[in-house]
């Protein structure tokens, strides 16, 4: 791998991760903000599953970049050897 795929790699994990953390921050402000709840009818019903849903989403996807940017760091990928990569993507 080249040096400056390495450094982009990096910058462009660092980013995702941040951007899926400031989202998660603001689906947790929308939630507090919120002047309705859930057992209000279906408006709220489906507000909170399909967000709830998205946001458990961007949860795991957060965690799974966390584990591929450590082993990213630790030069666990190989040109022939990164398919826990691809499956983070």
């Amino acid at each position: 791998m080249a040096i400056g795929s390495y450094k982009n790699s990096i910058d462009s994990f660092i980013i995702t991760i941040v951007l899926g953390i400031i989202f998660i921050m603001l689906q947790a402000g929308e939630y507090f903000d919120a002047t309705f709840c859930i057992t209000e009818g279906i408006y709220p019903s489906t507000f909170y599953l399909l967000t709830g849903l998205h946001g458990f989403h961007v949860f795991v996807g957060i965690i799974f970049l966390i584990v591929c940017f450590i082993r990213l760091l630790k030069n666990h990928f190989l040109v022939n050897h990164y398919s826990g990569l691809v499956f983070a993507m």
